[in-house]
């Protein structure tokens, strides 16, 4: 798989605005898109999950506070801290659940940012009965603990891309 560059967004963005009208309205107004860049690790991946279903300017606010309230802003202080912490910073006990089991996959080891970014694209698969899932090895659901599922954000397409993305760009850079 070749690295995603803004070469190949454009291209992509203008394939698709050809096959949709929806779409071609939306690229003639706006262009093709930007290709954001940000840093593999954990403080990315946390503020991922802070702007699922708000603005940006709201996810980053809260960012903000938390990096200011958190020190260090790691893994293994977020588990010391617990839920019932990040709940009086104001985030959402959803929220808090998927930061504490990002923290816990990374604490355990389970997930490698080094590992994730030479993973393929098939090895970020699992099978799951008579069906294949595209949950990397990441975001495998967990039905072992009753704050894990195949519902939570960690499960979601947006963050599973985002961080695969985020892993391979890092390693492309080096």
């Amino acid at each position: 798989m070749k690295p995603l560059t803004q070469k190949s967004l454009a291209l992509a963005a203008r394939e698709l605005a050809a096959r949709d009208q929806l779409l071609a309205g939306i690229h003639a107004k706006y262009g093709d898109p930007p290709l954001w860049r940000r840093a593999t690790g954990f403080s990315t991946l946390a503020h991922i999950i802070l702007e699922q279903q708000v603005s940006l300017k709201s996810a980053k606010a809260m960012l903000v506070r938390l990096e200011a309230s958190i020190q260090p802003f790691t893994p293994l202080r977020f588990l010391e801290l617990g839920e019932t912490y990040l709940r009086s910073l104001g985030v959402t006990r959803q929220k808090s659940a998927y930061l504490l089991d990002l923290s816990e996959s990374i604490v355990s080891g389970e997930l490698s940012f080094t590992r994730l970014a030479r993973m393929s694209v098939s090895e970020c698969s699992f099978e799951s009965g008579n069906s294949r899932h595209n949950h990397s090895a990441i975001t495998k659901p967990r039905a072992a603990s009753p704050r894990y599922s195949s519902r939570s954000l960690l499960a979601s397409p947006t963050l599973r891309c985002v961080s695969a993305s985020l892993s391979r760009s890092a390693s492309a850079k080096q």
